[in-house]
């Protein structure tokens, strides 16, 4: 029979193993376009897990930097307050519409790195942060847009897809540069299937998927 320390010990490595595989796994999806080319992931663990993940990657991030903004599901039931959530988490500036057409205006304009950073397309010197990589990890996202008919959810979707690709700039002369955007959608192992579901209903089929490996 271990030895309870033996025990402690293998529970150490594994969980360690977990760690080391969700940074690989972060790391891949931002520095190797070619190796990991998807703009959106569903994340199927605990919330403080990737949330601690993603804050250790912001503090040694990869050539470019990183930003980090963390949107939180349940403080986007409905279309206002996602337009809260969104514009409070991204620093959206004081005129924004709070509706789907400014909202997209915004996200796309926010990538734009020829001013010097992001936001620096707004004009407010406030908002610019200098980062190549814009990471958003939405929190629970079983509740996003949860009081809204799923139309709403599939918008959404659309947009953050037309702005990671960087569609709305693709016949714009000259080119911008733009910043890469990686969206993580997170939520629990027992949300996992609902949310694989309401993904490839609005549309969007051609996503990564990870989960941390369990801990003892």
């Amino acid at each position: 029979m271990r030895e309870k320390g033996d025990l402690c010990r293998y529970a150490g490595l594994w969980s360690l193993a977990g760690n080391l595989f969700w940074e690989s796994l972060l790391y891949v999806g931002i520095m190797n376009r070619e190796q990991s080319p998807h703009w959106a992931w569903l994340v199927t663990c605990p919330e403080t897990e990737v949330e601690r993940v993603v804050y250790k990657l912001t503090e040694n991030p990869p050539q470019g930097g990183i930003a980090l903004r963390i949107v939180r599901g349940e403080r986007c039931m409905t279309k206002a307050s996602l337009f809260e959530e969104w514009s409070r988490a991204f620093r959206f500036p004081a005129y924004f519409g709070h509706n789907w057409d400014a909202f997209e205006e915004l996200l796309d304009e926010l990538l734009v790195l020829d001013e010097g950073g992001l936001g620096s397309y707004w004009d407010e010197e406030t908002s610019v942060e200098r980062a190549e990589t814009l990471l958003v990890l939405i929190k629970r996202t079983e509740a996003l847009l949860r009081d809204e008919p799923e139309e709403s959810f599939k918008t959404l979707v659309e947009i953050l897809r037309t702005a990671s690709l960087g569609l709305c700039w693709a016949e714009t002369t000259p080119q911008h540069t733009l910043a890469r955007m990686l969206i993580l959608f997170q939520c629990g192992p027992q949300q996992a299937e609902l949310m694989r579901r309401r993904l490839r209903a609005a549309g969007l089929t051609d996503f990564g998927e990870c989960a941390a490996i369990p801990r003892l």
